[in-house]
């Protein structure tokens, strides 16, 4: 099992990624010029093929809840997904077909290609910018600036290009029986990087931004409490998340768009104005 692993992402970072997406988006171009000539291609972009791979993919994700490990860091997985972009993107570029166009309404086709090219978008980013994620947690205690980090990818160290400093930690409680239950703790920290500090609030599922890192809560001293002297922050950078949340706006706009049109043409088919 440990053979199957991807333990170090950090030589498929940029600019390899980059290089290797356009690679498969020239490849997908190929393939699909070579669809109509090859059977195996054919079979690739049917509704069966696609629907065998996301078995695969979910199959996967769901072992990984049970078992508690990684597995969308192994090769099979990550096969699998690339496979899954070929089969998409062969769909879409079958869809731009200019025959495909003069068939079918125009409108919907866009709706169409917006809803499978976002999927795809969000796929590829996903797949293609995890090597460039920074995720890592640090300890951050009141009065002292800290830059060491431990990276949770590879359990080094990893130095922040800036520094945090804990100025204020404060947690509400709300009683259960005779207990006391942590309701909400609030982090207030001095982040510097030498040119600009901030004093930025972080809360539990309400994260700070800064030097586009995500700062996150993550934990503290549970045995002090409010007196605790330090806290725990997740510290994360995505440079393609932009494109995750272009796609996850196509897909809403085609599929939004797919859902009106229907419902229009069923009013239409039983006179409904």
């Amino acid at each position: 099992m440990e053979y199957l692993y991807l333990k170090d992402t950090s030589f498929f970072s940029f600019p390899v990624n980059g290089i290797a997406l356009l690679v498969l988006c020239g490849t997908i171009y190929l393939l699909y010029r070579c669809a109509f000539r090859v059977k195996v291609f054919r079979v690739l972009q049917g509704a069966p093929a696609i629907l065998a791979v996301l078995v695969g993919i979910v199959t996967i994700l769901i072992a990984e809840g049970i078992f508690h490990r990684e597995l969308y860091l192994t090769w099979p997985f990550i096969l699998l997904e690339a496979i899954l972009l070929v089969q998409l993107g062969l769909v879409i570029l079958k869809r731009l077909d200019k025959k495909g166009f003069a068939i079918d309404n125009r409108v919907d086709t866009i709706f169409f290609l917006l809803n499978h090219a976002g999927l795809w978008m969000v796929l590829a980013a996903a797949l293609f910018g995890s090597p460039d994620r920074v995720e890592c947690k640090i300890l951050v205690p009141y009065n002292r600036p800290v830059s060491r980090a431990i990276d949770m990818k590879v359990r080094g160290i990893r130095l922040l290009p800036f520094t945090l400093q804990l100025t204020h930690f404060d947690i509400k409680y709300y009683t259960e029986g005779d207990r006391l239950i942590p309701r909400q703790f609030v982090s207030k920290v001095l982040a510097a990087d030498g040119s600009k500090s901030s004093q930025v609030r972080i809360e539990v599922n309400s994260p700070a931004r800064f030097k586009g890192y995500s700062l996150y809560q993550d934990g503290y001293n549970t045995a002090k409490g409010e007196k605790s002297q330090y806290i725990i922050l997740l510290v994360v950078k995505d440079r393609w998340i932009s494109l995750v949340y272009a796609g996850f706006g196509m897909m809403l706009a085609g599929a939004g768009g797919l859902m009106f049109r229907r419902m229009s043409n069923k009013r239409k088919e039983y006179g409904v104005e």
